[in-house]
């Protein structure tokens, strides 16, 4: 089996510290739940958050999974990705987008930061 794949679609501070040797550092909330999404993951299995099934969720297949501990959260809800819906894959494959995902998807508007939608 594979390395447990995990996604999530928020916002970051990102920034370079230091004076004289510098470094680039992510902080934040979604720091912190990438964290968990990492240390809760599974095997084979695509792993996201609430947030980001609240994005995917009429283009693809998910299942609740379960709530996770996260530090300062309390707990969140987790899903597993299962593949494209059968409507937006080729030959109901669910792993291939067929043509009507790729125009379904087109016509979504960009996020809260311009560039939300998966490339």
């Amino acid at each position: 089996m594979g390395s447990p794949t995990n996604i999530l679609l928020q916002t970051t501070v990102t920034g370079v510290v230091g004076r004289e040797k510098f470094s680039y550092d992510v902080w934040g909330d979604t720091v912190n739940t990438a964290s968990r999404l990492e240390s809760s993951g599974v095997a084979g299995r695509i792993n996201i958050s609430r947030a980001t099934y609240e994005l995917v969720k009429d283009f693809f297949d998910c299942e609740f999974r379960s709530k996770v501990a996260a530090k300062n959260k309390g707990e969140i809800d987790m899903y597993f990705v299962n593949g494209i819906r059968c409507g937006f894959s080729v030959d109901g494959s669910v792993v291939s987008p067929n043509e009507m995902f790729v125009r379904s998807y087109a016509r979504l508007p960009a996020g809260p930061t311009g560039n939300a939608k998966l490339t």
